[in-house]
C-alpha cells in the first residue's frame, strides 16, 4: 500500500470516528477538507486506484454535506455511519486482496534494460493462422544496463493497463471485472525500455525464457529482471497464438483468441486425455519398456499438444540461430554465443527441456514445474538440467533422470503451488491462498529461493561462477538444489 492511501485511510477512519462526537463543526469541516485535498493530491501524484473508489466518493459526498451545513436526522446519521464503516472496511479489504506494493528490487548490481524485437522464421508456416503466414516470434530482451536500479524513469508493470488487465482478468476467472488488475499500470518496475547495455563486460551469457501455456512473455518479470541484474542477457519469447497477448516493437499490443480452431483442438485433447494416470505410471514404473509405451500413449492421445511442444522447442532453437546471425549488431554483439542456457515455466519448461535434447548449442537447462516431453524414446538430455518443482508436482519428471549421462538436479520448494512461480504470487497473494492456487509459503521467500537457485545453477553450468561471485561480493546466494543423477 502506498503512503498516499495509508494517509487517506487514516484520515477517513478518524473522520468516521469523530463524525458523531461533540466536536465543533468548524473542526469537522477542516478535517474533511484536509481529507478531500489529500484525495486530489493522491490521485494527481500517485494515480487513481480503483480499490479506493468508494472512499473517494464517500469523502466527496461528506465534504459537500459538511460545507453546505446539511441537516440530517438521527436515523439517517446512524445509517450513514454504518455505510461509511462498511465502505472503509470494504476498501481496506480490496487493498489487501489486490495490493499495490513496491516491486521487489533485483538481487544483482546491474541496472536492467528491456527492448522489443520481432523475429520471423521464413522456413516455417504458422499453423494457427489460416493465411499461412510465416512463424513470428515477438520477444522481450532483458539485459544488464548502464543505469541505476532506482532511476526515476522506470517502466510500469503494465504498459497498456486496461487492455492487459482485461486479459489477466479473463485468464484468472475475473472476466466480469476487466479492470481488476489495471492498478499494475501504476506499479514501477526496475527496468527501463531501450536503456544502454552495460559496458562493464565485453560479452554476457545468453538465456532463452519460454512462458507458460496461455500466459505471455511478461508474466515472469520478477525472475527476468533478476537474471538481467546479475549479468545475463535474457530473450523472453512469445509463442504466438498459445499466448494470451504480446507486444510488438513500438508497444503495439496483439491479443490472441481461444476461439482459434487449433487452440480448441488442444483444449479438447487436454480435457479428454487421461494424462494424470499416464504420468503417474511413468514415474512409478522402473521398466524402460513400460516407460516407452506410456510416452508413446501420451503423444498419441495429445498430438496437438505434442506438436505445440515441438513448435515451441523449434522457436527456442530458431531464436538462438537468429541471434548468432545478427551478432554483428552492436547490441547483440554483446551476447556470448558459447554460453547459452534455456529455461521455462510450466509448458515452457517442457519446451525448454525438449530444445536442449536437440540443440547442442544449449549448455544448461532449467524446467520450472513443467511436465517434460520427449521427441521419441531415444531422446536424451544433452546438458546439465535442473528440474524445479512446486510441492504439488514433486518429482513429476523423475522417469527422465536416467535418460542421460549429464548431471541432473532437482529442487522442490515446499509450501508452493504451480502459480507461485509466476508474478501473480506478488499481485494477489492473500486472494491466491484463499482460492487455493497459491501455496502456504510466503511469496517473497519462495520467489527468492527460486531466483537464487536459477542464477547459481546457470552461473555454475555456464562456467562463469568464479568470476560471477568474486566480481560481486555483495551476492550471498544459497544453493538448495541437489544432484539426483
Amino acid at each position: 500500500m502506498r503512503s498516499g492511501e495509508i494517509i487517506l485511510l487514516i484520515l477517513s477512519l478518524f473522520y468516521i470516528v469523530v463524525k458523531n462526537k461533540n466536536w465543533k463543526e468548524s473542526y469537522k469541516s477542516i478535517l474533511i477538507t484536509i481529507t478531500f485535498c489529500c484525495i486530489i493530491l493522491n490521485v494527481i501524484c500517485e494515480g487513481f486506484l480503483w480499490q479506493m473508489t468508494f472512499i473517494y466518493l464517500a469523502v466527496f459526498i461528506l465534504f459537500l454535506m459538511q460545507i453546505s451545513n446539511a441537516k440530517i436526522n438521527r436515523r439517517f446519521t446512524i445509517i450513514s455511519y454504518l455505510l461509511l464503516s462498511l465502505i472503509f472496511l470494504g476498501s481496506v479489504g480490496l487493498l489487501l486482496l489486490f495490493p499495490l506494493t513496491d516491486w521487489a528490487k533485483p538481487i544483482g548490481t546491474y541496472g536492467v534494460g528491456v527492448r522489443n524485437i520481432l523475429l520471423v522464421d521464413s522456413n516455417r508456416i504458422e499453423k494457427f493462422d489460416t493465411k499461412e503466414s510465416f512463424r513470428k516470434i515477438p520477444c522481450n530482451v532483458w539485459y544488464p544496463a548502464d543505469i541505476e536500479l532506482n532511476v526515476e524513469e522506470r517502466d510500469p508493470y503494465f504498459n497498456d493497463p486496461f487492455t492487459e488487465s482485461a486479459v489477466w482478468a479473463k485468464g484468472h476467472g475475473f472476466s466480469f471485472i476487466p479492470f481488476i488488475w489495471s492498478h499494475l499500470g501504476l506499479l514501477k518496475t526496475n527496468h527501463v525500455t531501450n536503456a544502454k547495455i552495460s559496458s562493464k563486460k565485453n560479452k554476457y551469457p545468453l538465456l532463452i525464457f519460454s512462458h507458460g501455456y496461455w500466459q505471455s512473455n511478461s508474466f515472469n518479470q520478477y525472475i527476468l529482471e533478476n537474471l538481467a541484474s546479475c549479468g545475463f542477457i535474457v530473450l523472453s519469447i512469445t509463442h504466438e497464438y498459445e499466448s494470451s497477448y504480446t507486444f510488438y516493437p513500438g508497444k503495439k499490443i496483439n491479443i490472441y483468441s481461444k476461439e482459434n480452431s487449433e487452440f480448441q483442438k488442444r483444449s479438447h485433447e487436454y480435457n479428454n486425455a487421461q494424462v494424470g494416470n499416464i504420468i503417474k505410471e511413468l514415474n512409478e514404473t522402473g521398466n524402460p519398456n513400460v516407460k516407452n509405451e506410456q510416452l508413446t500413449k501420451l503423444n498419441d492421445k495429445m498430438p496437438g499438444w505434442y506438436e505445440s511442444n515441438i513448435t515451441w522447442a523449434e522457436d527456442i532453437s530458431f531464436c538462438i540461430k537468429e541471434l548468432a546471425r545478427i551478432n554483428g549488431d552492436p547490441f547483440f554483439n554483446k551476447i556470448d554465443t558459447c554460453k547459452i542456457g534455456v529455461l521455462g515455466f510450466s509448458f515452457g519448461g517442457g519446451a525448454s527441456g525438449l530444445a536442449s535434447m536437440n540443440d547442442k548449442r544449449i549448455k544448461a537447462c532449467i524446467n520450472i514445474d513443467g511436465f517434460q516431453t520427449v521427441f521419441n524414446k531415444h531422446s536424451r538430455l544433452l546438458c546439465p538440467t535442473l528440474f524445479i518443482y512446486s510441492e504439488e508436482h514433486t518429482a513429476s519428471n523423475s522417469y527422465f533422470y536416467k535418460l542421460t549421462n549429464q548431471p541432473v538436479y532437482e529442487l522442490t520448494i515446499k509450501g508452493t503451488k504451480h502459480s507461485n512461480f509466476s508474478d501473480i504470487a506478488f499481485h494477489a497473494e492473500l486472494l491466491g491462498k484463499r482460492l487455493g492456487y497459491l501455496g502456504s509459503k510466503d511469496s517473497k521467500e519462495s520467489s527468492k529461493i527460486l531466483v537464487e537457485n536459477v542464477i547459481l545453477f546457470f552461473a555454475k553450468s555456464l562456467d562463469i561462477y568464479e568470476g560471477f561471485i568474486t566480481g560481486d561480493s555483495s551476492l550471498k546466494l544459497k544453493t538448495a538444489y541437489k544432484i539426483v543423477q
